[in-house]
């Protein structure tokens, strides 16, 4: 597992158990506080650690949606 940083929790702790959500969500929210470019990063280190569950739109293969897994989030504090 990769570090894990403020970043990366802070999705965690605002994403968990809302459901799946569009990747422009994430990137959105993120942007409040690092660039594109990083933020991006920072969902793909959180998909490569499977923290984030990426699933595809039946209708349009285009549309990827995230999810954030059951983790206990205290573990990373």
């Amino acid at each position: 597992m990769q570090n894990i940083s403020i970043n990366h929790l802070r999705v965690i702790k605002n994403f968990l158990g809302k459901g799946p959500l569009m990747v422009k969500d994430y990137e959105r929210y993120l942007l409040n506080y690092v660039s594109l470019p990083t933020a991006r990063k920072i969902i793909k280190n959180l998909i490569d650690n499977k923290l984030l569950k990426v699933l595809t739109d039946q209708k349009d293969k285009r549309k990827k949606m995230l999810e954030v897994l059951k983790v206990d989030y205290d573990n990373y504090i």
